[in-house]
């Protein structure tokens, strides 16, 4: 019995000096911008590509770790003259937060 509660003790000693692995502080912010067809500060949405905006974020200094586009633009959005009109993608670039009111001013958001 007194080996038993020996074996124990130990074991519970040792797995009390495992500690939790540190956590990885977020660094960045997802942040968003609804397309329009013109409007956009890196150009037209027909020849706009990821590259394109990432192109354009750099230029502007606006640290960031990735840029996506979500959806399609809607069909005939070719034949449209209003550069108003939203295009349905959606562009998301995970900016460093240092930088998130730069993007803020860029027409950026948290959310869409």
């Amino acid at each position: 019995m007194k080996r038993i509660l020996l074996v124990l003790t130990a074991a519970l000693s040792f797995t009390s000096c495992i500690t939790d692995p540190p956590t990885t502080p977020i660094i960045s912010q997802h942040m968003w911008y609804k397309e329009t067809l013109c409007n956009d500060p890196w150009g037209k949405a027909l020849t706009t590509s990821s590259d394109t905006v990432a192109t354009w974020l750099h230029k502007q200094n606006i640290k960031y770790f990735e840029v996506s586009i979500y959806r399609e633009i809607f069909p005939g959005a070719a034949n449209h003259s209003n550069c108003d009109t939203f295009t349905n993608r959606l562009i998301r670039a995970d900016i460093i937060f240092a930088d998130t009111a730069k993007a803020k001013a860029a027409g950026f958001k948290t959310d869409y």
